[in-house]
Parts: structure tokens; sequence; C-alpha cells
């Protein structure tokens, strides 16, 4: 395993930037990138809290309705939705970008 910090190196070493802007340039700014993730994770019902920056799928939306059969309208939440599943449980917002960034995710334009 590695740490989300290796794994961003090697990206940039292989210059596999995947988050893009709408007009198709290349979006590079690490910093707004995970903040869109955690935004992301915070404003979703999809997504729980389970600790200072971690995030697991919710079991139960709010409202009561189950998270497994509701449809996510952004495709960024639907790439961390993906990320969660895969781990099987929590995962701190960084290390969210950086698997979605390995995985090469389309959600960034």
């Amino acid at each position: 395993s590695l740490h989300y910090e290796e794994i961003h190196a090697k990206i940039r070493a292989k210059k596999l930037y995947v988050f893009r802007r709408r007009d198709g340039s290349v979006h590079t700014d690490l910093q707004r990138m995970r903040k869109a993730v955690n935004w992301a994770c915070i404003a979703s019902p999809f997504f729980v809290r389970t600790a200072y920056g971690r995030y697991a799928i919710a079991k139960k939306y709010l409202n009561g309705f189950n998270t497994q059969d509701a449809v996510s309208t952004s495709p960024l939440r639907n790439a961390i939705y993906r990320v969660l599943q895969e781990a099987g449980g929590s995962l701190h917002y960084e290390e969210i970008h950086a698997k979605i960034r390995a995985k090469k995710l389309y959600v960034f334009r």
C-alpha cells in the first residue's frame, strides 16, 4: 500500500492529469480538488462523517430512504461512493481524492 502523497507523486511523475475543467484545460490545483471532495462528502446524504475528515457510506438518509436505492446526479459523488464501497470502511477525504486520481475517474471538469 502507498501513502496518498506517494500516489500523488507517482501520478505527477507520469503526468497523468485526470482532472479537467469544462473547457478541456487541465485542472492541477490540488487544494481545490481536495476541498471539492471534502465538500461533496459534507453536503451529500450518501456519506456520514466518522471522524474529523473521515467519511463512510451512510446506511440510511436522514429522511429514512436507503442509500443503496438512491441515484446520485453528481459524477464526483458517484466516484466517492465507488471508492468508499471498494474500501469497505471509512477513508479520509485526502485518501478518497488520491484514489479517485489514481483510478483516473473523470470527475473534475
